[in-house]
């Protein structure tokens, strides 16, 4: 699912530091009670990206340079459009098959969900034509507009639109997702990152 060990430990800090509570009790994202494998963000920790279009109209999903090498070295093999839910879904494969090992939800207004995909343009999918995103690097640490990369750090992520659970997972990955998120006892305990002093 991520191509290496350090880019693997610095992923799972990132999810880690969404599911606790910052200094103000506020937590950035949630799992999902139905589909334990989706992490959804909330809209704090989404504004970190930026949606856009290509010179050839392809979709582009801005990271901040900030999560980079590491969040390219996620083996992104889907990218899923839920307007009814307002998420930009990106589907990291597992290592020895095509399906969902882990899904990263981005919270999108219906709106800005259309600058990726629109409705007409998934019909126009149906008919054979596909749609690809891809994934630049930007830096916003400065003040003013953004400065983004040259070259983009991840290419050609097959892009579709769901409209439901059911569309975006298969009934057994949905029974191993419940499996495996009872066994991490997730639901009963709450963790919290330790305090470490420097």
């Amino acid at each position: 699912m991520i191509v290496n060990q350090n880019s693997a430990v610095m992923f799972l800090l990132h999810i880690a530091r969404l599911l606790t509570p910052d200094d103000d009790g506020v937590v950035n994202a949630t799992i999902d009670m139905d589909y334990p494998r989706l992490i959804k963000l909330n809209s704090s920790a989404s504004g970190d990206f930026l949606l856009a279009r290509d010179e050839n109209n392809d979709a582009v999903l801005c990271v901040p340079n900030s999560m980079l090498p590491w969040f390219v070295q996620v083996n992104w093999c889907r990218v899923a459009v839920w307007p009814e839910e307002g998420l930009l879904i990106l589907e990291a494969a597992m290592p020895d098959s095509d399906s969902t090992g882990l899904a990263y939800g981005i919270k999108c207004r219906p709106a800005r969900l259309d600058i990726i995909l629109t409705e007409r343009e998934a019909q126009m999918q149906d008919n054979g034509e596909s749609r690809v995103m891809h994934i630049l690097a930007m830096d916003s640490s400065k003040e003013g507009d953004p400065m983004f990369a040259d070259a983009y750090a991840y290419t050609n992520v097959p892009l579709r639109m769901v409209h439901s659970m059911d569309e975006f997972v298969s009934t057994l990955s949905m029974e191993d997702a419940h499996e495996m998120f009872s066994r991490s006892g997730l639901g009963s305990v709450h963790y919290r990152a330790p305090r470490l002093g420097g």
